[in-house]
């Protein structure tokens, strides 16, 4: 698992919700060692290859944002060449944000996931409690038919 993030609290919101998301599938017995990569930092070309050398090799991009600013044309980059790479594969990437139509890019990178059959978490909050994400699910997967 790869984290990207805009800041100190996007990227310990973002962990915060994948210790959440782990612990509820205790079966499974998953532990969370994701790498962090800050959205900045991807604007010098060096930390840009081993930022996408790092993400190619994880099954799931989470992007934290706080700043619907954040998504930089060289970030969108980094992302869409994520997403080239793991075209056809079981991959995912997760958008956490205060809501995912509010953050720039977001439609973006949602057609783009879906585009080449990636899954595409995105966050939303609740009614009663606005500041508590809830993680949901889009997947590309087909639905059974009852």
């Amino acid at each position: 698992m790869v984290i990207a993030y805009d800041g100190v609290v996007a990227g310990q919101r973002a962990l915060s919700q994948m210790r959440s998301v782990l612990s509820h599938l205790p079966g499974l017995n998953l532990q969370l060692q994701p790498e962090l990569w800050r959205f900045d930092l991807l604007k010098n070309p060096d930390v840009f290859k081993l930022a996408l050398n790092s993400a190619r090799r994880a099954d799931l991009l989470v992007l934290s944002v706080n700043n619907p600013q954040a998504l930089s044309p060289q970030t969108v980059d980094w992302i869409s060449r994520w997403i080239t790479a793991k075209r056809g594969g079981t991959a995912a990437i997760a958008l956490l944000g205060s809501t995912d139509s509010s953050i720039e890019g977001s439609n973006l990178i949602r057609n783009a996931a879906q585009n080449a059959g990636l899954d595409f978490i995105a966050s939303s909050p609740t009614r009663e409690n606005r500041t508590t994400p809830q993680l949901q699910m889009r997947s590309n997967l087909p639905t059974a038919n009852p």
